[in-house]
């Protein structure tokens, strides 16, 4: 009856040990280290890579810790739904440790509206931050659907031309038509509409350079690009 209990406590407590390496060996295994965060851009700018790395640690002690069970698709999609990251990309080492690729969003124009916020070039909203603050085109209202797609293509045609790209200061909208105001000069530019707005962005070009070129300068308030083939200063 001795020999049996001895044999039966053995068992047990073999059982036991391999429990405990079990464990063991799984809890190594949940181990994953961040190799690498690589931002797109050279250095994040909403982000950081501290964030990166605690919003990461969250989602994994979230879901199942065991790295065979990880789903790399599901991990890129919960760190898209951050309002600051366009595209994520992870993967693994040859070691078992992770990389992370992320594409910030990259704002467009700054809305002054009830709220202040941003649109990308796809016209996505993208919350202020306190991190980063770019230097955009405002517009000065609240755009419905249509009125963003103009927006953004208004803003998109001055940033394609090498003289304007940095002059494009506000946006308001009234009266079916947009109104602007530059950097380096003092007057208004009523766009009008978008029509033509090759056309309308060289009158402009010209008429700026003009401007610049003469010693007086004229007290315009107002310039008007809507008339065909002319500008209007007033």
């Amino acid at each position: 009856m001795k020999i049996k209990n001895i044999i039966f406590f053995t068992i047990i407590f073999s059982i036991m040990l391999l429990l405990i390496g079990l464990s063991n060996w799984r809890n190594q295994k949940r181990l994953i280290n961040i190799d690498e965060i690589v931002f797109e851009s050279g250095t994040p700018k909403f982000l950081s890579y501290e964030l990166i790395n605690n919003l990461l640690k969250v989602e994994l002690d979230r879901i199942s810790k065991n790295k065979e069970s990880i789903d790399l698709n599901s991990l890129e999609l919960f760190f898209e739904t951050n309002p600051y990251i366009y595209n994520a990309e992870l993967y693994y080492y040859p070691s078992g440790s992770l990389g992370i690729s992320l594409k910030e969003q990259v704002p467009e124009l700054k809305i002054f509206s009830d709220t202040i916020f941003y649109y990308n070039y796809d016209g996505v909203k993208i919350p202020v931050s306190n991190n980063y603050k770019p230097n955009l085109p405002h517009f000065l209202g609240s755009p419905n659907k249509n009125k963003v797609k103009e927006l953004l293509f208004l803003v998109n045609n001055f940033k394609k031309d090498d003289f304007l790209k940095n002059q494009l200061k506000t946006i308001r909208y009234e009266s079916n038509s947009y109104y602007i105001k530059l950097n380096s000069f003092d007057f208004e530019v009523e766009f009008g509409t978008v029509n033509n707005i090759e056309e309308k962005i060289k009158k402009l070009k010209v008429f700026s350079a003009f401007y610049q070129s003469i010693r007086t300068k004229s007290d315009y308030k107002k310039i008007s690009l809507k008339y065909n083939k002319q500008v209007v200063a007033s």
